[in-house]
């Protein structure tokens, strides 16, 4: 697991390399589609977990870079947790 010193390094740093706000190519690789059409079809279906939004005068969405980044973490945290079925606490009978 990553301290929370690590995580907050590691978002410092995505704040310097992109600014305070992210946009097009950036965002979408952040936040893990590999195609404009993939991102696309998951904002249109209300499938992006961080909060992006449009800009009135430029094209695209756009997030701030720490938010991505706060829910990029979140993701990690979630998958590194046990899952309900293997913990005993759900799944199946």
């Amino acid at each position: 697991m990553i301290s929370s010193d690590s995580e907050a390094a590691w978002v410092e740093r995505q704040v310097q390399r992109y600014g305070p706000l992210m946009g097009g190519p950036v965002l979408r690789g952040l936040l893990g589609f590999r195609t404009a059409a993939a991102f696309q079809k998951a904002r249109q279906s209300g499938e992006i977990g961080a909060k992006v939004f449009p800009i009135s005068g430029r094209q695209g969405m756009f997030a701030l870079t720490e938010d991505v980044c706060q829910w990029v973490l979140e993701q990690r945290r979630r998958a590194a947790q046990p899952s309900q079925a293997m913990d005993g606490t759900g799944g199946e009978p």
